[in-house]
């Protein structure tokens, strides 16, 4: 997750003179226009994966979700991105890399739910949150050992042949990353609240959505857990415009 929001700070400057130069060679802000959409699809590409991980992370497993669906998105994404050579490949590169984020930014947390015990369920999902600014930081000092440099929008006369391939490396890792990820989830066991889950008829599952309903929309005059969870439903929200 952090690794794919903070690779476009050191991918970007480069990937400017080297792909998003050939949208417009004359005039530079289109180039940085191109490149800066480029960047802002990957929340696109989260809001699809989140969208989607309610119905994956139910029908697949939260185990399943990252095996089979976050883990093969990032590794697609990353590997097109080290390979493209045009700004389309570049756009639907990042809105895999996206939805595998999205998915992945839902499951890690109800696994963890789920699967750990009360004593560390804090501290773990501490752990996550850790590792987003982990990757961040990640991507940013391996950007530092790599070089970028390239004579931006190189047209007409003044052409340049030299370039760097420095942001192909980063995507490689990328890719290694979620192929690491791919692998770890192999060696994972599914969550017990799932599996236990799956072998409930299908009436209780959705007497558990009515009792949820309900419970949100009580009447005024039972407001003791009904206002609790409409909290915690605007905190998410907030939350998430708030930018954290």
């Amino acid at each position: 997750f952090g690794f794919a929001l903070g690779y476009s700070s050191p991918a970007l400057p480069a990937m400017l003179g080297d792909v998003f130069h050939k949208v417009k060679c004359s005039h530079n802000d289109q180039s940085s226009a191109t490149g800066s959409a480029w960047s802002s699809l990957i929340n696109v590409g989260a809001m699809f994966g989140a969208y989607r991980s309610g119905h994956w992370l139910q029908s697949l497993g939260r185990r399943g979700a990252l095996l089979y669906i976050s883990s093969p998105f990032a590794v697609a994404g990353w590997l097109w991105t080290c390979l493209a050579q045009t700004v389309p490949e570049l756009l639907i590169a990042r809105l895999l890399i996206g939805a595998g984020v999205g998915v992945a930014s839902s499951a890690v947390p109800v696994y963890i739910a789920e699967s750990a015990p009360p004593k560390l369920r804090g501290a773990l999902g501490a752990l996550n949150q850790l590792a987003v600014t982990f990757g961040i930081l990640l991507v940013y000092l391996i950007g530092l050992l790599l070089s970028h440099e390239r004579h931006e929008y190189n047209c007409g006369d003044h052409a340049q042949t030299i370039s760097s391939s420095g942001w192909r490396f980063l995507a490689f890792v990328g890719a290694l990353i979620g192929l690491a990820l791919f692998f770890v989830c192999l060696l994972l066991p599914e969550t017990p609240l799932y599996l236990t889950s799956k072998q409930e008829a299908i009436a209780v599952q959705e007497d558990s959505i009515f009792a949820l309903v309900s419970l949100i929309f009580q009447p005024a005059s039972d407001l003791a857990c009904s206002r609790a969870v409409r909290l915690s439903f605007m905190l998410m929200i907030f939350q998430q415009f708030s930018g954290i």
